[in-house]
């Protein structure tokens, strides 16, 4: 019998978590081939092709920032829990963001993206909420300076995406987001830490 290190709890965690983000990463990246695939019927709207790529963008960032929750020495079952809904609610982002095309019907991006604006916006606040409650529940703390700077304004615009059902909210709220977004990244999350 080999002597085997004995895997850590956050390896052991970290798998359901990063399964869970890469079935919405799977979501978007396969939405985005069909999209391609069937580009001659599909009536084109930037703003819902943009905020697929925001939504991927925020797969990505997660699975950047949780790599953070390895110095967290004991895990119990309810914090496991407040980890998984921020992975959960962006896998549900991702099965609104695109239509799921059929090779005989044409698309419109702009409907669908309209269609589901309201509820979207609402599981993106959702979402921002998650992120702050993981922090609290985990650190007992809400994110210090900037990162509580962004988190205030991602969820500024996911709630006005909400409450204002209107292109015009819809195109400043997915515009804001990818802007954002962008600095966020490139403020806080540059260096693995």
């Amino acid at each position: 019998m080999t002597d085997q290190p004995a895997m850590d709890e956050f390896t052991y965690l970290s798998v359901l978590i990063g399964l869970i983000l890469g079935l919405g990463i799977t979501q978007l990246m396969e939405g985005f081939g069909r999209l391609l695939q069937l580009r001659e019927r599909i009536s084109w709207y930037w703003p819902g092709k943009l905020w697929g790529i925001v939504l991927l963008m925020f797969h990505i960032q997660a699975w950047w920032a949780m790599y953070e929750l390895r110095h967290i020495p004991h895990w119990t079952f309810p914090s496991f829990i407040v980890v998984l809904i921020q992975p959960v609610l962006l896998f549900l982002l991702s099965a609104l963001a695109l239509p799921d095309a059929r090779d005989e019907e044409r698309i419109d991006l702009k409907a669908a993206f309209i269609s589901h604006a309201p509820f979207t916006f609402i599981v993106a606040s959702l979402m921002v909420l998650s992120s702050l409650g993981k922090e609290y529940w985990l650190y007992h703390r809400l994110p210090h300076g900037h990162n509580l700077q962004f988190h205030g304004l991602f969820l500024l615009l996911f709630i006005t995406g909400a409450l204002i059902p209107s292109e015009r909210s819809y195109r400043l709220v997915v515009t804001g987001s990818a802007l954002i977004l962008g600095i966020y990244i490139g403020m806080l999350f540059l260096n693995l830490h």
